[in-house]
């Protein structure tokens, strides 16, 4: 059950009317990209 809990992910963009996407250029810009700490996947 705790493992369940650690790994949920809910959308946080759910119901909103517009949504954010993030894109980069190149693979080696990921690792800069703050995204994954607001919760948006980085891949």
């Amino acid at each position: 059950m705790i493992a369940a809990a650690r790994s949920l992910r809910l959308d946080g963009q759910s119901g909103q009317a517009e949504r954010v996407e993030i894109v980069c250029e190149t693979a080696g810009m990921v690792p800069q990209i703050v995204a994954g700490s607001w919760g948006f996947p980085s891949a």
